[in-house]
């Protein structure tokens, strides 16, 4: 039977949507807590996808599991839907066709999950039909990979689930469900594969929406950090039930949240206090937004924004005046131009005028000359 990876969509810095008091990563961390549960309990072998990585380092990470499409391993981001309507939709990688084990799983679960719950289905769609036209976290990993949109954000009949929490546990546990269904149908009907190539290194990608497999907002967020506050692991070994840290995950944790936040690692004395409290993750980036140092980053920030925004403006003033000096430099070559055609035409006349005897070589007609 295969594997699964399971990935919550969305970091607490770059939280994806928002609603009046939900945010997506809030919801995909709640939904991330209650699948797990369901998936040991099903003896299901899966690992978690370590929370609050950067797009590309999720996507490394995923790779260096050693979980791949030709054991049948599968990958899920779970998402949340905005736009006001109700149920789920799913997202798998590169076009439609019968050798497209990622359209096949895709499919698979939302008609399945739709079917027990009741929810409407708004179907199964590829990479290419979003709007950013490719997802690097489903064509760019290994495994069978499908971003699922599970409920809307602002519609309030599914935000009554998603704050419901038996209601999510139980959307949790059809999702389990229907990954285990999904194990045994391909036993029955194996999948029809077709190789997935997977570049050595990844190249520069744009992040202009905050929809499956891309991580938008801001770095500098300030918003508190409300709602659901999942004790979730940053890792899952299957088989295990321990959902917390060990001393050593812990203290790596902090150094690498103070790099990432503060470009630093933490003072010794911050590292051992924050270490014996046995702070999470969560609450250990709420406390660090809340220090000098980062506000002065965050200002620094705003500064260095608001001269590239100035220098920006000064190359535009610049290049206005260039192209008006350039205008003018024309007006006057026409002039010129003028001018020169001008005096050619009074030579011209008057070399006629001493050719017919009017004016003498050396004299120049008048009009009132007699």
């Amino acid at each position: 039977m295969g594997r699964v990876l399971l990935g919550a969509a969305h970091t607490l810095m770059q939280p994806g949507e928002i609603y009046k008091d939900l945010r997506e990563a809030d919801l995909t961390r709640k939904f991330l807590k209650f699948a797990i549960s369901h998936l040991e309990k099903k003896g299901i072998e899966f690992k978690t996808v370590p929370l609050d990585l950067s797009l590309l380092k999720r996507i490394d990470w995923i790779n260096n599991t050693g979980y791949s499409q030709e054991t049948d391993d599968v990958f899920i981001e779970l998402h949340v839907n905005d736009g006001g309507k109700r149920g789920i939709e799913n997202w798998y990688s590169d076009d439609p066709g019968e050798d497209n084990p990622s359209q096949r799983f895709a499919e698979f679960m939302i008609d399945d999950m739709c079917s027990s719950l009741g929810f409407t289905n708004h179907g199964a769609k590829s990479e290419h039909d979003c709007p950013l036209t490719s997802l690097l976290i489903l064509n760019q990993t290994k495994t069978i990979s499908i971003a699922t949109e599970l409920l809307f954000i602002d519609n309030e009949e599914d935000i009554a689930i998603l704050k419901d929490d038996s209601k999510v546990d139980n959307l949790m546990k059809v999702l389990v469900e229907s990954i285990a269904k999904f194990f045994e149908d391909i036993k029955k009907i194996p999948l029809k594969k077709k190789a997935k190539v997977i570049p050595p290194k990844f190249g520069k990608f744009t992040k202009p929406s905050t929809k499956p497999g891309i991580s938008g907002g801001s770095p500098f967020s300030t918003k508190p950090i409300p709602s659901f506050n999942a004790s979730v692991p940053t890792a899952k070994s299957s088989g295990s039930s321990n959902l917390l840290m060990d001393r050593d995950q812990r203290k790596q944790m902090i150094i690498d949240t103070y790099k990432k936040i503060l470009g630093d690692e933490p003072k010794q004395n911050d590292l051992n206090y924050y270490l014996n409290m046995g702070i999470s993750e969560e609450e250990l980036i709420k406390k660090i937004v809340d220090t000098e140092d980062f506000k002065k980053m965050v200002k620094d920030a705003k500064d260095a924004i608001e001269l590239r925004e100035k220098s920006a403006q000064m190359d535009t003033d610049l290049a206005m005046y260039k192209g008006k000096a350039t205008d003018l430099q024309g007006m006057l070559d026409n002039l010129n131009k003028v001018l020169a055609h001008k005096n050619l035409s009074i030579q011209q006349m008057q070399n006629e005028l001493i050719n017919r005897g009017v004016v003498q070589k050396g004299q120049y007609y008048h009009p009132n000359q007699v």
